[in-house]
């Protein structure tokens, strides 16, 4: 299966702001939205850190399986991430072609 790796800027919402209750780490896989498109994206995540806490960030890895549909990725761009149709985090494309 081929697929597309990003590196991006993650945040986690806090638990206040309707976030997680626990953090993730490298392996978790969810969802993503990015600025401008209406269609979520599966994707697996590669952290350069043990783990991303609530509230926190992190620069990471984001590796999509379905790449055939992906838009046009540009660094700066801004996506959500998603768990079903809550957002928990938000992030932002730093590379967008490894």
């Amino acid at each position: 299966m081929t697929r597309r790796v990003i590196t991006a800027n993650l945040r986690l919402l806090s638990t206040d702001a309707g976030g997680r209750c626990s953090p993730v780490e490298t392996g978790y896989r969810s969802l993503v939205r990015f600025q401008g498109t209406d269609k979520v994206f599966g994707f697996e995540l590669d952290l350069d850190s043990d783990q991303l806490f609530q509230g926190r960030q992190s620069t990471a890895r984001l590796s999509f399986w379905a790449i055939e549909d992906l838009p046009d990725l540009f660094a700066g761009q801004a996506f959500e991430l998603l768990e079903g149709t809550r957002v928990v985090g938000h992030g932002t494309i730093t590379e967008p072609n490894l």
